[in-house]
């Protein structure tokens, strides 16, 4: 790999702040989804799950990622 790759890769934050409620929140958000589901199956699909941890993943990347470091050389 390149220079720039590494730089890329290695600047990556893991913030204990910031994962820790995520995955709070996530545990919480499959806990309730499933007994909801359980309930009311036609009112509750699979799209809601999927687009609450889409949602959850997109927050953590631009938490945790080097985008404002690299935001001058990559626009």
């Amino acid at each position: 790999m390149n220079s720039i790759t590494d730089a890329v890769f290695s600047s990556w934050e893991l913030n204990l702040w910031v994962l820790i409620p995520a995955a709070a929140i996530a545990i919480v958000y499959a806990r309730g989804w499933r007994q909801l589901r359980r309930r009311a199956p036609h009112r509750l699909g699979l799209s809601h799950f999927v687009a609450f941890y889409a949602g959850l993943i997109t927050i953590l990347i631009a938490l945790m990622s080097p985008l404002d470091a690299f935001a001058g050389w990559l626009l």
